[in-house]
């Protein structure tokens, strides 16, 4: 496996990183809820549907060009 020679404008840029980065705090969110005051309390049911959309969201956007990075019609 090669690192990408742009890697540092596709980890800027790239819808994938940040919906999959948002996946990562949701579910990180998810072990802390417990310890959160009352009037912070989420709803566990919240975090348990959007980890899992917000990483189907994250395959699909690694699908689609984000013509922002590659300059063209497709992107890897």
């Amino acid at each position: 496996m090669k690192l990408r020679a742009d890697w540092k404008k596709i980890l800027k840029n790239a819808w994938t990183v940040r919906l999959f980065l948002f996946a990562a705090a949701m579910s990180g969110l998810e072990a802390v809820i417990p310890y959160l005051p009352a009037f912070l309390a989420i709803n566990p049911i919240w975090i348990a549907i959007l980890t899992p959309l917000t990483c189907m969201l994250g395959i699909y956007a690694r699908l689609v060009a984000q013509k922002s990075i590659s300059g063209d019609d497709h992107a890897d």
